[in-house]
């Protein structure tokens, strides 16, 4: 590199930034300097413990009774009803009043079926052939009525066992009650991998509860997935239906149906039969 470029080069040199003012220094002023402060430290402190709570005597039996598992479960109002030996007077009137009304068609028609005789043999056996017809469309309903209110009852009294098994780690019966669930959906097509599995698996050792929590899950596992899609496929009617019904009574009325149809197919789905009086069962159980 040449001397000449050298001396044009300018050396490096530091030079203060000053700092910017709100208001402008008049000319020739000195700028006063910034102070400079310390910001203390906090010192450090002890935690206060927060207030301890004060259980009374009661408070405390309670809780050690807890541990002990020596607390009973409360029985809702209408179990207590039903083993309070009260006379339930609504069951009494509702029964006299259905035999007063099967006496009074019972008898109109046998009146019915007499003077359509009286008048025409041929309408006469006619009206009798109808009136054995529905006699016997009776005596099936009936029938049906009262075998899906027994299955009903079946199947919620074995729910309530089971619990009570599992509650008292009881093996014996928790073992007979998980042959009595297997039973109970031996007839349900939607359940046959599970009872596949669980036929395959039956001479494995394995311990009562073990075993009944393998056949709950490959049992109802395939049910309960099932049966959130039919309350997925419910909700999305409802949805609909509420969006274009342009009054709010049509609201209630199709949100009404769909729920007694949900109650009614999830109760199918698993292994009960819904009749009329099962309905009104069920729906006074939800």
């Amino acid at each position: 590199m040449s001397d000449d470029k050298k001396a044009n080069q300018r050396t490096p040199q530091a030079f203060a930034v000053p700092e910017p003012t709100s208001s402008k220094a008049p000319k020739g002023a000195a700028r006063p300097k910034k102070a400079q402060t310390k910001t203390a430290g906090r010192k450090p402190q002890a935690m206060v413990p927060p207030p301890e709570l004060a259980f009374s005597d009661t408070d405390e039996a309670f809780f050690a009774a807890q541990e002990r598992g020596e607390l009973q479960e409360i029985a809702s109002p209408s179990e207590e009803r039903r083993s309070g030996g009260r006379i339930r007077w609504g069951t009494i009137a509702a029964s006299a009043l259905g035999f007063l009304l099967t006496a009074s068609l019972g008898l109109w028609i046998q009146d019915l079926v007499t003077s359509l005789f009286a008048q025409n043999t041929w309408l006469g056996w006619v009206s009798l052939a109808a009136a054995a017809a529905l006699a016997l469309a009776v005596l099936i309903f009936i029938i049906r009525e009262v075998t899906s209110v027994w299955r009903l009852k079946n199947t919620s009294g074995l729910r309530q066992d089971i619990g009570a098994a599992l509650k008292n780690h009881n093996s014996k019966d928790i073992n007979r009650l998980t042959a009595k669930l297997e039973t109970h959906f031996e007839h349900q097509p939607k359940t046959a991998h599970g009872r596949a599995v669980l036929q395959e698996n039956k001479n494995e050792v394995m311990d009562a509860v073990d075993r009944f929590a393998m056949t709950e899950r490959e049992l109802l596992a395939g049910l309960d997935a099932e049966a959130q899609t039919v309350v997925l496929n419910a909700s999305k009617r409802v949805s609909v239906v509420t969006a274009v019904s342009p009054r709010a009574v049509f609201d209630i009325g199709y949100v009404l149906y769909e729920n007694i149809r949900l109650i009614r197919v999830i109760c199918e789905l698993y292994g009960g039969r819904t009749g009329l009086f099962g309905t009104f069962s069920l729906l006074r159980k939800v």
